[in-house]
Order: C-alpha cells, then structure tokens, then sequence
C-alpha cells in the first residue's frame, strides 16, 4: 500500500490529479507547517531554559559577563546615585584613616610613649589586615551575601574606631587598629560587587562607579585635611570619634538604600556548589602577610633591608603563593569544587593588564601621597595645618573631576581616559621631584602637582574598577573587588617600599 504524500505526489506530476487528491495534499501541508510551528517552539524554548538556567548563585549559563549583567533590571539615576554615594563612604574611610595617620603619628606616638622606630606600626597595623583579608571577604560575600558583609563590616569599623580612641597603651592602639582594617577589608570588596551586580551596563553604571571611584583620592585628601586640623586644634583621639560616627552613618543608611539578593529559585545541579576554600585562603592571606610585613619592615630604618629575617620571610611568602597557585589550579580543573580564586582568569589579557596598571598606579600614587606630606612637613618645617592647606585644592579638583568623568566614560573610549589619567599621575611626581628651592612660591610646582594627582587618580579609578567588574560574572563580583584592591594595596606597599631601599 502506498504512502498517500506519494499518491498525491504522483497524481499531481502526471496530471492526473482529483479533487480529493488536492484536498488531501492541502490538508498534508498545513499539518507539516503546524507541526514545524510546534517543533520550532519547543526548540526555542529550550534555548530558552537552558540560557535562564540558574547557577547555584543566580547566575546565569552561557553568557558572558557583560550579557549577563544586561539582565539586571534598570536603576532609576537618583536611587543608583545614592547607592553610589553610600557605598562610596567605605574607601572614602579606609583611605581617610589611613592618610589621617601620617599626619597625626608624631602626637600619637608621642602620646602613648612609642620609641620612634616603631610610629610605623601607627599605619602597617591597621593596612596589614585590610591589605591581607580583602581576597576572603571578596569571596565571602559572593558566597553569602554581599549586602550582609558590608553592613557588618561597617559595624566593625565603627566600633573597633571608637575603641581607638581611648587607647591606653601602644599595644592596645595597633591591636585595635589591626581589628578595624578586618572591618574594611570587608566593606571595599561588597561595595565594588554590590555596584557591579546592582546596575546594567550604560551611563548610570558609568556615572555611580565614577562616583565611587573619587572615594579613595577624596579620603586621602580629607585624611590630610581632617588629620591636620585635629591633630592641631583638637586631639588625634577626634579622628577615631569622628571615623566611627561617619561608619556608623553610612552601615544606616546602606541598610535602606542597598537593594536585597534574590535567591535562584530553581539551582542548577550541574553547577559547581560555591563554598569557601578555606585551605586556599590560609594560604593566600598568610603570603599576603608576610609580604606586606617584609615589605613594611624593610622600609623603615636605616638599613631596614639588611635585617637578618627579611630574606627568610620573603622564601617562605614566595613557597607559600606557589603552593596557593597551583592549589587553586588543582581545584579548577581537576576536580568539582569552587575555588577561592580562579586561576584562568589571569589568561585575560586585558584583565591581568588591568591589574598590572592598579598595581603601578597605586604605587605612584601612594607615593606621591607620602612623600609631598613629608617635604612639607619636614624639609619646608610646616606645621600640620599649613600642610593641610596645601592639600585643599586637591579635594576642590576631585570633586569636579568625578561628575567629568561619569559624563566622558558614557561618550569617550574607556583607553583615552586612562591613558590621560596616568599621564596626570606621572607628571604630578615628576614635578615635586624637580630640585625644588625652599624658598619656591607653592604655586609654582605644589597646585599644579596636586591637582594633577587627583585628576589622575579620578580618572583612572573608575576605569579599571568599571572594566575589571565588567570582565567577570556576576557571581564573583565583590571577589573581584577584593583581586582589585588587593593589587592596589600590595603595589602601594612595593611602591613606598622600593622608594625607602632607593
């Protein structure tokens, strides 16, 4: 018996065909167009399912970074400005604190009776923790939750701040310095990852990273401001006072406007289950220290480099980082587990370029910072608050660089600003290196230098934070805010180190 598409086929051909024949055929074609209908909707939507599936975070499969976040739902610019601004207060602080010290270290150690080879403690405490911990917060909180992490390390940073303050003893100050750079260490790396998986991509992300990115130079510069008029007209005690009131301001407000995770409804089985690497986290932040310490320690003193231990430290930090690279390596390739760091992600060229410009830019910048604090206090004999003064127009600068940047990073290639950014840093160092005469007018050589920094630093900040973010899931967006200022650090640490072995 034949098949009647073939009866009607050969009917048709040999013309021969009938009215059933024809009746029977039309109605053969309109089936297979339904059917077709059917199997291309069925196909779609198995496209479909499988580019919604949700990892066990949220995120999503087969897309990359910058699709995936044109999925976050749209921010209005007000609530994301605010977003912004809040979240802006936790590098705003780390840097102020920091900064503040060097203005204020003499009347602290003074005060609490500290020999002056050991006034370095003031700052490396507190930075040692912050620098070396960012790497496990990061990952923290993309395994936990980014909003939490930051509420709670504001509540650190408060308190342990406002324990500062009535320190009684040397040891007392660097211990409780050290427990608020844990504190930090977590807020940075959430605000950047609650930035990165908060806002799509497009001018409002531009203009709220922007906004972010002035946090750090506008501490620096607030630092030495608020450093020096306190340490002048008040005590160094009202620097902790008025760091843990702002803390506390800023986890308030970040409890209200910091939007709240949504958890995958539906995980998907075959991804990796995101748990902490608690071995590889030994590791990293035990490297870390001893890096940031050797490298403390060498500079400070005379012949801080030719000190018996510092040769051993830096073996056993390089062994340590091996055994923690090819560790992570193992656990990405060779086996299901999350671990802390992925070690493809350096295969990036241009995410390990970036890196590479955090870490040089930081160490100019930190430099820069350092080194213009002492030439006016210590080779022109200023006291803190005509140090101060010359700082003042950096922040005017940096203030108006932020909103110019927001606005070019929405119409100019995200290289050119770079580029000028770093040509700004490079020129600010090279004029206070000059052979600068005493008696040489401040704005001759000192306005332009510092507002040159802080247009470098404004414009390069939110460029590598923005592109860095934009080149990972979502899913390790705060662990790439914790690689981001790991690198910043360690590079401001090798900067001043480097400069002090000179």
């Amino acid at each position: 018996m034949r098949d009647p598409r073939v009866e009607s086929w050969l009917d048709l051909n040999s013309g021969t065909s009938t009215p059933e024949s024809l009746s029977r055929m039309s109605s053969m074609r309109i089936q297979t167009v339904e059917q077709s209908a059917v199997d291309l909707e069925q196909a779609t939507e198995k496209l479909r399912t499988v580019a919604d599936s949700p990892l066990s975070d949220g995120s999503t499969t087969n897309l990359n970074p910058y699709e995936e976040m044109s999925r976050i739902p749209p921010m209005p610019m007000a609530r994301a400005a605010g977003l912004a601004i809040t979240l802006m207060g936790a590098a705003f602080l780390n840097t102020l604190s920091v900064q503040a010290m060097v203005i204020a270290m003499p009347s602290i150690g003074e005060q609490l009776h500290m020999p002056p080879e050991r006034y370095q403690w003031i700052i490396t405490s507190y930075s040692l923790t912050f620098g070396c911990f960012l790497l496990l917060w990061g990952k923290v909180g993309d395994i936990y939750g980014k909003r939490m992490v930051f509420l709670l390390g504001g509540v650190w940073v408060a308190l342990t701040s406002l324990a500062t303050a009535f320190s009684p003893t040397e040891i007392a100050f660097d211990v409780l310095r050290a427990l608020s750079g844990l504190g930090a260490a977590a807020n940075v790396p959430a605000a950047i990852g609650i930035l990165g998986t908060s806002i799509p991509p497009g001018k409002v992300k531009n203009y709220s990273f922007a906004i972010y990115a002035a946090g750090a130079p506008l501490g620096a510069i607030s630092g030495t401001l608020i450093g020096g008029l306190l340490t002048q007209y008040a005590s160094w005690k009202w620097i902790f006072y008025l760091v843990a009131i702002v803390s506390a301001v800023i986890t308030v407000a970040a409890y209200f406007i910091i939007p709240r995770s949504k958890k995958a409804a539906n995980p998907d089985p075959t991804a990796r289950k995101m748990t902490l690497d608690w071995f590889g986290a030994l590791l990293i932040t035990t490297s870390l220290i001893l890096l940031i310490f050797t490298l403390s320690q060498g500079s400070t003193g005379h012949k801080g480099w030719e000190k018996p231990y510092i040769p051993s430290l830096v073996l056993v930090f390089v062994i340590l980082f091996m055994i923690f690279v090819g560790w992570e390596w193992w656990l990405e390739n060779k086996t299901e587990r999350e671990p802390l760091m992925r070690m493809s992600i350096w295969c990036h060229t241009g995410f390990t370029m970036s890196m590479i410009v955090t870490g040089f830019f930081w160490a100019s910048f930190n430099n820069y910072m350092v080194y213009a604090t002492f030439f006016y206090q210590d080779f022109l004999g200023l006291s803190p608050i005509n140090t101060t003064l010359r700082f003042l127009p950096t922040g005017i600068a940096g203030f108006l660089i932020t909103g110019v940047s927001g606005y070019l990073l929405s119409r100019v290639s995200g290289q050119y600003i770079l580029m000028v950014g770093v040509i700004c840093t490079t020129l600010s160092s090279v004029l206070m290196a000059a052979p600068i005469p005493p008696e040489t007018t401040y704005w001759a050589y000192g306005l332009p230098a510092m507002v040159l920094a802080v247009v470098g630093a404004d414009t390069v900040y939110p460029c590598l934070s923005l592109y860095t973010t934009s080149s990972m899931p979502l899913k390790d967006q705060a662990l790439t805010g914790g690689i981001f200022n790991t690198v910043g650090q360690v590079g401001g640490v090798v900067g001043v180190g480097g400069c002090c072995a000179g």
